[in-house]
């Protein structure tokens, strides 16, 4: 049972990181979506500082996801992927990072420079910094419209995944379900 990952496949740190900051964005935008959708109100108040939460976490997670990934051997192409194919793997790969950064920083920049603070489970609380538009609105626009380019991306990441396993019966997707060769 790998911890770590080697060449050809990804250690169980790797996959628990990848599929629980997954789970995690894909669940804050559903959340998001739903949020956005209701009146205001006290209860939709309360909703988002769950929303935040999770938001502040899911943004921890994405960078010591990132730490670790960089401290990694990352497995390489699988066996007859073209030059082409690896460096889109990579770009996705690259992009969905950066989104998984970028979603939730922008949503903290958001709230902080539209002058709401970020509390953070009675742990501590990010204060706000008053309203900013010229931060406040650039972060909104990231946080909405890096959503949808994000779900976009995961779909075709997903679908590729599955082209991978069903239709070129590679290792592609196993080695990310499991630390252990088949």
């Amino acid at each position: 049972m790998p911890l770590t990952d080697t060449r050809s496949r990804y250690g169980w740190i790797s996959i628990i990181n990848h599929w629980t900051i997954a789970l995690l964005i894909l669940g804050l935008i559903a959340f998001g979506l739903v949020l956005a959708g209701m009146p205001r109100s006290p209860d939709k108040g309360a909703l988002i500082q769950v929303h935040k939460t999770l938001g502040v976490l899911a943004l921890a997670l994405a960078l010591v996801r990132i730490a670790w990934a960089t401290l990694q051997t990352r497995p390489g192409a699988v066996e007859g992927q073209s030059v082409a194919a690896e460096r889109l793997r990579d770009l996705l790969h690259r992009t969905l990072l950066v989104a998984t950064v970028a979603l939730p920083a922008s949503g903290v920049l958001m709230s902080l420079y539209n002058g709401h603070a970020v509390a953070m489970l009675g742990l501590f609380t990010i204060p706000a910094q008053g309203e900013v538009a010229w931060i406040a609105g650039p972060a909104h626009l990231i946080h909405e419209w890096g959503s949808y380019l994000v779900l976009a991306l995961v779909a075709g990441h997903a679908l590729v995944s599955l082209i991978h396993h069903f239709w070129n019966d590679d290792p592609t997707l196993r080695r990310m379900l499991s630390a252990t060769p088949r």
